[in-house]
């Protein structure tokens, strides 16, 4: 989650369409897996997205992200559903071998997640849903945390993404913000933002609403097959070259960290995003 001095209010990181704010659990970076026994949990399907669902069990401070890619969802007698005919109540119980700290959490290790055939009024949750996003992403517009422009270019055609930030921590005159996350090589896939560029390419990275440069920039690199790694691998330092600039090599997932040390505002802020192989 994100921690205000000057307020207990919880402020918000975008993850795609949906606001989430992560939970001060790993200040130091990027936070690992685990392997631990299979546990059970029930829950109520609060929101339904178009690459998983949100689900509750205690309120909404335990909400809970699953994705459709990996786990079976099935119906009480065992047999695979569409996802795309969820809506908000239906109770599900899923399982999983731990979970990562955020809010909403993540689960690792979830293999099924199963329908009860039964039903509740989520309307007040929803309520409440809402109006928590709202209130942190009116937060998140007030923070004015730098952000990050990642561009390209392949012959004559021009493209950028804005990924999106992970663990960083930031001091302005007026408030203290710290946001924790997962290593970005553990992201959902909708919350990844991620280009289809060629190996090789010239790739720009351009840090924006900051008057000054940053003292650090300092990018890594990790295979996007050490996901199912059960801790979280070193990864490969790339040499950024004329400050900010580094030839793109695909098939892997990137934490950019900028560090302003003097001044202020002042601070560390991170972003992950995936480079894909360009599809002609």
């Amino acid at each position: 989650m994100w921690l205000k001095k000057k307020a207990s209010r919880v402020a918000v990181a975008w993850l795609g369409s949906i606001a989430t704010a992560f939970s001060l659990t790993a200040l130091s970076g990027c936070t690992e897996k685990t392997s631990e026994p299979k546990s059970l949990e029930t829950g109520v399907i609060l929101e339904v997205t178009e690459n998983g669902a949100y689900v509750v069990s205690e309120g909404i401070g335990s909400a809970t992200y699953i994705q459709f890619n990996d786990p079976n969802w099935q119906d009480a007698a065992g047999k695979s559903i569409d996802t795309s005919d969820l809506f908000p109540g239906q109770q599900v119980q899923y399982d999983y071998t731990s979970r990562l700290e955020t809010w909403p959490a993540s689960l690792l290790g979830c293999d099924k997640v199963t329908l009860t055939g039964e039903t509740q009024d989520v309307t007040a949750l929803l309520e409440e849903w809402n109006k928590a996003q709202a209130d942190l992403s009116s937060d998140a517009e007030k923070d004015e945390m730098p952000s990050l422009q990642v561009s390209w270019q392949d012959g004559k055609t021009a493209a950028c993404i804005l990924p999106i930030r992970g663990t960083s921590s930031w001091t302005t005159e007026e408030s203290g913000i710290c946001q924790d996350s997962p290593c970005p090589l553990y992201w959902n896939e909708d919350h990844l933002v991620s280009a289809s560029v060629k190996t090789g390419s010239t790739v720009s990275l351009t840090v924006t609403g900051m008057n000054r440069t940053p003292d650090t920039l300092t990018l890594i690199r990790w295979d996007e097959s050490e996901s199912d790694s059960s801790s979280v691998p070193d990864g490969e330092t790339i040499k950024l070259e004329k400050g900010s600039t580094f030839s793109a090599k695909t098939g892997g997932i990137y934490e950019l960290t900028a560090v302003w040390n003097d001044g202020m505002p002042h601070g560390s802020v991170s972003w992950g995003f995936k480079l894909d192989p360009h599809q002609a």
